[in-house]
């Protein structure tokens, strides 16, 4: 079985920003005490990918927004997140990347 991420790609003042996340959490709502995961559409997009190709994403971003368990761990094994980085919202990886 093919794993399926979605991406969208956001370009402002000259950033690059992917949003990722595993496709069957798009359009759902995380919470966690007082912290919230708005996995919306407009910001993830509705287009869906195999997961090899989010390395590829990474590699010409600023910026890495990446929610899922998919999405973080082939993050982390393209070795742009490090797994003790890796938070939980309701039970569900949330990452953050950042191109220094």
């Amino acid at each position: 079985m093919i794993a399926i991420i979605r991406i969208k790609v956001h370009r402002a003042e000259g950033c690059v920003v992917v949003a990722a996340c595993d496709s069957e959490l798009a359009g759902t709502i995380a919470r966690q005490g007082k912290l919230k995961l708005d996995v919306c559409e407009s910001f993830y997009g509705t287009e869906d990918f195999e997961e090899c190709v989010l390395a590829n994403f990474l590699g010409m971003c600023s910026s890495a927004n990446l929610v899922g368990k998919r999405t973080v761990a082939a993050a982390v094994d393209a070795g742009y997140v490090d797994e003790d980085c890796v938070m939980s919202i309701g039970k569900i990886p949330h990452a953050q990347y950042y191109r220094m």
